[in-house]
């Protein structure tokens, strides 16, 4: 009897607290992104400081002046075979340029940072009303 309380019964607590608390951080995590999914996106655009890419901008600005809206621009990428990841850091990109441009967009603080493109995309198709 005390093989079994002294050393399987600590065995199998320890077991299941690993797989309690593991599976409770597993399904915290799964809802808090659920809940936020652009949340990485901020973290590496706002709290590091990653530079957007300057081609990126350029691209959201000529969609925005040609008229596109956020649902088109998804639908452009997504079917223009874009990879996913990459299609959602672009409209985080294009939501923000939007947000700067109505603002004014001339914060001197504020500033469109240069980077390097890891996937070019096809230029932008004319609006056909």
């Amino acid at each position: 009897m005390s093989f079994v309380s002294d050393i399987v019964a600590p065995i199998i607590q320890t077991v299941f607290y690993i797989f309690f608390f593991g599976g409770l951080c597993f399904f915290s995590v799964r809802y808090f992104r659920k809940k936020n999914p652009n949340f990485f996106l901020f973290i590496k655009y706002k709290i590091f400081r990653k530079k957007w890419d300057e081609k990126a901008v350029k691209w959201c600005i000529n969609c925005i002046n040609k008229g596109y809206t956020y649902n088109e621009i998804e639908k452009l990428l997504l079917v223009g075979s874009y990879p996913l990841k990459k299609t959602k850091e672009r409209l985080y990109v294009f939501k923000n340029v939007q947000r700067k441009l109505q603002k004014g967009g001339n914060n001197q603080n504020e500033q469109f940072r240069q980077g390097n493109p890891e996937h070019e995309i096809k230029e932008i198709p004319s609006k056909k009303s």
